[in-house]
């Protein structure tokens, strides 16, 4: 792991990000290199800064003085934001990766995480805001706003997508990574887990048509919805809702692209 290297990137892709998107366009890299020797340990320090916020140094109540939560709480939320930060990037690399045609790209998983991982390293930095008194959340929030446009510069360069396109590629793929930090991504994680364990032969656009009424009308409920519980193994209807959300993205998507083709010509 070479940190030098690591600090270098960040400098660059923050400060120079027109001449840096060309060379990471240019690096040949691996899934495990890129976490290990980046996402790693950028994403670890918002989880990490916020953690010592709250459980180390705690918060100022106003009449009721320093409040800390329990160390064990602290710990295991800080543990899962970082998962959870981990998979997202994962996730929204997909995503980006399976809207490039849309908007006129060529779809390549690597670029795809590239991209986003390196997008996302304003935010992360940012993390570290909350130790910052009164101006954390100003930093956070132009962390977040640096990151998308970031993005926007560099999904022309690694993905290949015509210039003119990059605002609407930008803004579908802004989208999903609010979505999946809500329904979305739970949804569709979950349905991936279901879909691996407890397949019942269907595909996934099945799957998509019985959420919109198209399929599976005679199916019977399943007896985890009844009771207001877990889906039973086989159920599908879980998979369905978690790529609803992202069904809709990317129809939305696939009509931005062919309505930027058809203004073009």
């Amino acid at each position: 792991m070479d940190f030098g290297k690591l600090v270098e990137r960040v400098k660059m892709i923050c400060t120079s990000p027109q001449t840096e998107w060309p060379v990471i366009e240019k690096e040949q890299t691996s899934l495990q290199e890129l976490y290990m020797g980046y996402i790693l340990i950028l994403a670890a320090i918002g989880p990490v800064a916020g953690f010592l916020k709250m459980s180390v140094f705690g918060i100022h109540v106003p009449l009721m003085g320093t409040y800390r939560p329990g160390l064990g709480a602290g710990i295991g939320g800080m543990v899962f934001r970082y998962i959870m930060t981990l998979a997202g990037v994962y996730l929204v690399a997909l995503i980006v990766n399976m809207m490039a045609p849309s908007f006129g790209g060529k779809k390549d998983d690597m670029q795809a995480l590239k991209t986003v991982a390196y997008a996302y390293t304003a935010a992360w930095v940012a993390g570290i805001a909350p130790h910052v008194p009164w101006a954390g959340w100003l930093i956070l929030l132009a962390g977040s706003v640096y990151s998308v446009y970031l993005l926007y510069l560099g999904l022309p360069v690694t993905m290949k997508c015509p210039p003119e396109k990059a605002v609407g590629y930008t803004a579908v793929s802004i989208i999903v990574a609010i979505n999946r930090n809500n329904n979305g991504y739970s949804g569709i994680a979950h349905g991936f887990l279901r879909r691996t364990f407890h397949s019942d032969g269907q595909s996934e656009v099945e799957q998509i048509d019985a959420v919109h009424g198209t399929g599976q009308q005679n199916k019977p409920p399943c007896p985890g919805h009844v009771r207001g519980d877990a889906c039973d193994p086989g159920c599908g209807i879980s998979i369905g809702n978690g790529f609803q959300g992202l069904h809709i993205v990317l129809f939305s998507a696939e009509r931005w692209g062919h309505h930027v083709d058809y203004q073009g010509h």
